[in-house]
């Protein structure tokens, strides 16, 4: 179960308030030495909503954010929280699409470089998450209004979100945005409280008790 809350907490990340109204569809492969695996993302977004499917060493993660509440499924888990509560560490493709203006409005332009067969400006980014200091470049298509590639840097590591079949005419249909109404959806809270709860291993102490993190701790992964 900790590596199903692993892959969870991997592919989240809390949209910002403005996105394109139409709303936007993207593929992207990040790699880097911040992430455990090469994970391959597909996103939907319109207004403050929010979809991502990804693929990760530890299998498949949907996450939708919608209405302030956040639901993620990932392998035979299903939670549900408050979209602030939980957040990646990991900058996340969606976080340089939908507020792309704020981000640009500090940032410093580099010059321009060929991408995709095209003369893409390159911007240098430097934002704090959850107080972590994330510096970026990115590499903007002038045609798209879109970031093709973005690198950043963080405390954990550096990764590289590559983006390609960028779609940004819309329009997203409002169903892409719909929790499985068949899944068993469990609090956030209360699955944090059960794996508190389990016996530790026979030999060691158990752990005190701790109130529910925002942001579960990732777990080993094979």
């Amino acid at each position: 179960m900790r590596r199903t809350l692993f892959a969870a907490a991997l592919v989240f990340a809390l949209p910002a308030l403005s996105a394109p109204p139409k709303g936007a569809h993207w593929k992207s492969e990040m790699t880097g030495s911040a992430l455990p695996a090469p994970v391959s993302v597909e996103t939907w977004v319109k207004g403050a909503s929010l979809r991502a499917e990804s693929r990760t060493a530890v299998g498949t993660s949907t996450v939708i954010v919608r209405d302030g509440t956040a639901w993620v499924t990932t392998g035979s888990l299903a939670l549900r929280m408050p979209a602030a509560q939980h957040r990646s560490a990991t900058p996340q493709p969606a976080d340089y699409v939908q507020d792309l203006d704020g981000l640009l409005a500090s940032a410093t332009r580099l010059g321009t470089e060929s991408l995709d067969g095209e003369e893409c400006e390159t911007w240098k980014v430097t934002q704090t998450r959850d107080g972590r200091t994330v510096e970026s470049v990115l590499w903007l298509s002038p045609s798209l209004r879109f970031p093709r590639q973005v690198e950043a840097k963080t405390d954990r590591g550096a990764v590289r979100i590559r983006n390609r079949e960028i779609d940004v005419k819309g329009p997203v249909d409002d169903a892409v945005f719909a929790p499985d109404a068949k899944a068993a959806w469990q609090d956030l809270g209360d699955v944090v409280r059960q794996l508190q709860a389990m016996p530790a291993p026979r030999g060691t102490a158990a752990p005190a008790a701790k109130a529910p993190s925002a942001t579960p701790a990732p777990a080993p992964v094979p």
